[in-house]
């Protein structure tokens, strides 16, 4: 234990701990200053079906409730965490925002986090949003079922297509591999723009209709 403590101090000395905003050095293993966080626009959206994030994907799927932790704004600190997130292997930053949710006391069955290719999965080394997916899980006290739905696909990015488009392009990119017993689950992701790839994936149950689907996203694209 000892050793640890020692091995910890040295690294903290050497490889300080900055913040992934300004680069300030942190007094502690912290991903964002005081500073940084300040300038982070949170929703404040309840889950449930009357908030933003509902209202876009409701024209493209049938969904319980939906909610996003901030609000996603490009060069802005919102847009400097997706990257560390998802490009810097600092997935595990996602786990700080379990806290801001207002999750309304409701119950759920399980969590659903979305899937990537295994391509992308060899490229990248991990799932951006399963730490995130994880923390929930664990303050829930449910299950994270990582094999309910996975990724058949690989496509380039979409961010420049249009909402159609983007929602025709996705079409068989999504498998169920699992059906999980009657309930209501979380599917998770990391950010919410169109609503195309999350609308993809709740179609995918429509031929069950007892299991309900609610969606939770760190982010939310204004």
């Amino acid at each position: 234990m000892e050793f640890k403590i020692i091995l910890n101090s040295l690294i903290d000395l050497f490889f300080p701990h900055r913040c992934i905003g300004c680069d300030e050095v942190l007094p502690k293993r912290d991903y964002l200053c005081l500073s940084c966080l300040q300038k982070l626009s949170y929703t404040y959206f309840p889950l449930n079906n009357d908030n933003l994030a509902y209202h876009k994907l409701r024209s493209l799927c049938e969904l319980e409730s939906a909610t996003a932790v901030f609000y996603f704004r490009k060069e802005n600190i919102s847009q400097q965490i997706l990257h560390a997130i998802k490009y810097k292997n600092q997935a595990a930053l996602g786990k700080f925002f379990v806290p801001k949710l207002d999750l309304n006391d409701q119950r759920f069955d399980g969590i659903i986090p979305m899937p990537i290719h295994h391509k992308r999965l060899k490229e990248r080394g991990y799932n951006q949003v399963l730490p995130f997916a994880n923390e929930l899980a664990e303050v829930l006290q449910i299950p994270v079922l990582d094999e309910v739905i996975v990724r058949q696909k690989h496509l380039k990015t979409q961010t420049k297509k249009h909402r159609e488009a983007r929602f025709q392009s996705l079409e068989n990119t999504f498998l169920l591999k699992q059906i999980p017993p009657d309930g209501h689950y979380i599917l998770v992701d990391d950010v919410l723009t169109t609503g195309s790839t999350l609308a993809h994936c709740v179609n995918l149950f429509q031929s069950y209709p007892k299991i309900k689907i609610s969606i939770i996203t760190l982010a939310y694209t204004i």
